[in-house]
């Protein structure tokens, strides 16, 4: 069950970078464009940031990792509070491999 939650978590992740890809590039195209096509825009990057601070939530609160923390931090700044996740979480992994050899 784990490895299909994280394969989850996986495809959900590239399906987020892939749509504020799109979503970027439409509108950098569509700078001049239609209000319309900018309402469209951000509704998706809203519920982009939704998905994402739900998946960091649902991941942190799996960790215990202050997941409210995670989840606003998920709405304000999207795809980099997923980056700053990962970076916390390979250091933390990290140091706790470098702690048990050290013990040892």
């Amino acid at each position: 069950m784990n490895n299909k939650v994280e394969i989850g978590a996986k495809i959900l992740t590239i399906a987020f970078l892939v749509l504020s890809i799109v979503a970027f590039v439409v509108s950098a195209q569509n700078a001049s464009g239609s209000w319309f096509v900018s309402i469209g825009i951000a509704g998706i990057m809203l519920v982009l940031r939704i998905a994402i601070a739900l998946w960091l939530y649902i991941r942190a609160n799996r960790e215990t990792k202050y997941p409210w923390m995670w989840c606003l931090l998920g709405l304000v700044f999207g795809l980099v509070a997923v980056g700053v996740y990962f970076l916390i979480d390979i250091y933390q992994k990290v140091s706790s491999i470098q702690e048990r050899t050290e013990k040892t």
